[in-house]
């Protein structure tokens, strides 16, 4: 299952500031895509905002951590290719993204 790409679309259509919208824990939608390994909406989302790549959770985890971590292999490719400054960022406990890989 790829989520609800067109359902994205749509809602996205009548108001791309979703995109960048944070909830309570500071993670956006395109943490919840690059965890469940939505690479065509993760695309989506990072047209709207490539910025997004360097926002990070409360506990200082950026989209590219969550994907490391569940290993999504082909939304890892697409956010590093977005900015691969993401890659470079530490959580708050200052685990690198090769920390992660073992979580």
């Amino acid at each position: 299952m790829q989520g609800h790409i067109e359902f994205v679309k749509f809602i996205l259509s009548r108001n791309l500031l979703l995109a960048t919208e944070l909830d309570l824990r500071k993670s956006s939608a395109l943490h919840v895509a690059s965890i469940k390994g939505y690479v065509e909406i993760v695309k989506k989302l990072l047209v709207v905002n490539p910025e997004m790549c360097l926002t990070h959770d409360c506990e200082g985890r950026n989209h590219l951590h969550f994907a490391v971590i569940k290993g999504r292999v082909e939304v890892i490719k697409e956010l590093v290719q977005a900015s691969y400054l993401a890659a470079l960022r530490t959580t708050e406990c200052d685990e690198n993204i090769l920390h992660l890989c073992e979580k």
